[in-house]
């Protein structure tokens, strides 16, 4: 998706961009992106952000903006595609990020008995139904034979933990549901949305340092905690060489196809 990345006036959203991988992806898109682009980073409250998105707000005036959109509020969704539409018009890559794994008081499930049907419904409505809500709303800006603007990129942030045949260890039930889910939903807008021109993929990033997992990071392997920035270089580099006949697969951040 070469074109939909790199070409003049492109417009990226990045829905979950109040810190962790959201930010880095918004902090790349500026670096490397067309000085011409724009980035709408959306946060679910963009008074509670990290600091370091206010700098680059401030440090690319008019070309980094922040929008409140929250992925468990529909209005908010659609109020946030409303201002876009009137404000901007068009979106050439969306890139579903904000996920949850775990919180203050629920960690993730090691045994069916630990599954408790209010964290799992959060999970569901964080990780899947979200997603693809913002999908809904956003993908009709996205049409790029309407306006003759070339293909475009809707990538989902997933875990390797959703692919089912992948799965040989169980637990983590909510988080597995939520992301199965995801995947499904890339997969069902991927035949939709290639009509339009919109390529939709799924995106495994690897164990990352982020805020996610803290409490997990040391039973990783040596070399496979990997810095936000080296885990969104290497995930941008995979989407830039993805055309539209790679749309509805899930991707590792090392290019390789994680089974469903």
């Amino acid at each position: 998706m070469r074109r939909a990345l790199t070409t003049p006036n492109t417009n990226f959203l990045v829905q979950g961009a109040s810190r962790g991988l959201g930010l880095s992806f918004v902090e790349h898109f500026l670096t490397h992106a067309h000085p011409s682009s724009t980035i709408l980073a959306t946060c679910r409250d963009p008074t509670n952000v990290d600091p370091v998105l206010t700098t680059l707000v401030e440090k690319h005036h008019g070309r980094c903006l922040v929008l409140p959109l929250d992925v468990e509020h529909p209005a908010t969704i659609q109020q946030c595609a409303a201002a876009v539409q009137q404000s901007h018009g068009t979106i050439d890559v969306l890139l579903n990020v904000a996920g949850l794994l775990h919180d203050t008081h629920h960690m993730p499930e090691r045994k069916i008995a630990d599954v408790q049907q209010e964290w799992l419904l959060k999970s569901m409505a964080v990780n899947a139904v979200g997603p693809l809500l913002v999908t809904q709303a956003f993908s009709p800006m996205m049409d790029g034979k309407r306006d003759g603007r070339g293909d475009t990129l809707v990538c989902n942030l997933s875990a390797r933990v959703g692919s089912i045949g992948d799965n040989r260890l169980g637990g983590w039930t909510s988080y597995r549901m939520s992301k199965a889910a995801l995947n499904m939903s890339t997969k069902n807008c991927s035949i939709e949305l290639k009509r339009q021109g919109t390529a939709v993929v799924s995106m495994h990033p690897g164990t990352c340092d982020t805020d996610l997992s803290v409490p997990f990071q040391k039973n990783v392997a040596p070399g496979k905690l990997f810095a936000k920035e080296y885990a969104v270089a290497h995930m941008t580099k995979v989407l830039k060489g993805l055309t539209l006949e790679d749309t509805g697969l899930a991707y590792a951040w090392d290019g390789k196809v994680v089974p469903w």
